[in-house]
């Protein structure tokens, strides 16, 4: 069944971008007849990632226009805005501003990003977790992700 046959639902329907394969273009075309929002979750390593170029975002806008579609941005899990390293911190706010400012194009419906507390991981581990003798780190941690994300609220809005 296809989307275009579905009854009007009082809620949206999604999916995550890499259902069909590794191609993004590929998941989105057959995604979008089935869906009505599509995640693309992106991800970055210091030796890969699969951050869409320019003609990837256009056909990504030609695929919601023809489909209507819409798109969320899942930014990569790696970055780490509230990093007690200057370093680490302003280049994961620098590559979330210009991922943003490259996906403008296509008006992504919304942003994911996640600010880790801890180092990231993608799975539960015992001990990563707050702690009630964790305040001034917690302090410390929220002054450093809210100075991040204001510099991003400048590209958001």
């Amino acid at each position: 069944m296809v989307k275009s046959s579905l009854p009007e639902l009082p809620f949206r329907i999604g999916t995550t971008s890499m259902v069909f394969g590794k191609d993004l273009l590929e998941n989105a075309r057959n995604l979008a007849r089935l869906v009505d929002d599509i995640q693309i979750v992106l991800f970055h390593t210091p030796d890969l990632h699969n951050i869409p170029g320019t003609n990837e975002i256009r056909m990504l806008k030609k695929i919601s226009e023809q489909e209507n579609v819409t798109f969320t941005v899942h930014l990569p899990a790696s970055l780490e805005i509230a990093s007690p390293d200057r370093t680490r911190r302003e280049e994961s706010v620098k590559l979330a501003r210009q991922i943003c400012l490259d996906m403008e194009e296509f008006d992504p419906k919304y942003y994911i990003l996640h600010i880790p507390f801890s180092l990231p991981t993608l799975v539960a581990i015992p001990g990563l977790y707050f702690t009630t003798g964790e305040k001034q780190e917690w302090d410390e941690w929220t002054k450093r992700a809210l100075g991040s994300l204001e510099i991003l609220h400048e590209v958001f809005g």
